[in-house]
């Protein structure tokens, strides 16, 4: 017999003091097996891809530099910095996953089932605070940018099967992702994921 899930996310974080912004470690992220399908683990949405200006690691603007983890846009002022390519994260996102699931063939009783799916997925910074001052407060471009972006969506589409021995859920599947924005860590082909919660 077959059947349908419909599945939803959604996620907003809102600092409590709006001159230090939202710290990197708070910041939401999607993407990965358990969640939007066809992105590697948390690679959804904006990521860092400052130019290299050195080739020496440096752990004052590893992991996506010292400004985003105070939530400003201000940069390091190390001369060596470089470009790690890691997820910036955000503060506003949504998630929305389709799937059918259908019997194997001659096998309705067996806990491995046919899985096709369709996710859809968007993450974004909203600009909620305004780290610098300014005299108009927080500037309406960065707000429609943001609104822009999470009404641009990344979608993919997979199929695979899917095993459930509860409470553990069991997948390996084959995605395509169809839309993506630039940048993003897109993972097309095969995938195994393991856990409690899927989108």
């Amino acid at each position: 017999m077959q059947f349908a899930s419909l599945t939803a996310r959604t996620g907003l974080v809102v600092p409590l003091d709006p001159a230090k912004g939202v710290w990197f470690g708070d910041r939401l992220f999607s993407g990965g097996s358990t969640s939007v399908r066809g992105w590697r683990m948390n690679a959804l949405g904006p990521r860092d891809a400052r130019q290299s200006r050195a080739s020496v690691w440096s752990p004052q603007v590893s992991l996506a530099g010292l400004y985003s983890a105070r939530g400003t846009d201000e940069r390091p002022c190390s001369p060596f910095a470089i470009s790690t390519e890691d997820s910036l994260g955000g503060n506003v996102t949504y998630a929305i996953g389709a799937s059918l699931f259908s019997p194997l063939p001659g096998k309705p009783e067996w806990p491995l089932k046919v899985h096709s799916f369709v996710n859809v997925g968007s993450l974004a910074s909203l600009p909620l605070s305004s780290p610098r001052p300014k005299k108009d407060g927080v500037n309406p471009t960065d707000v429609k940018q943001a609104l822009a972006e999470l009404a641009r969506p990344s979608v993919s589409v997979g199929a695979g099967l899917v095993y459930e021995f509860a409470p553990i859920r069991i997948e390996l599947g084959f995605t395509l992702p169809l839309v993506a924005r630039e940048g993003e860590g897109v993972g097309k082909g095969w995938a195994l994921g393991m856990g409690m919660e899927f989108l």
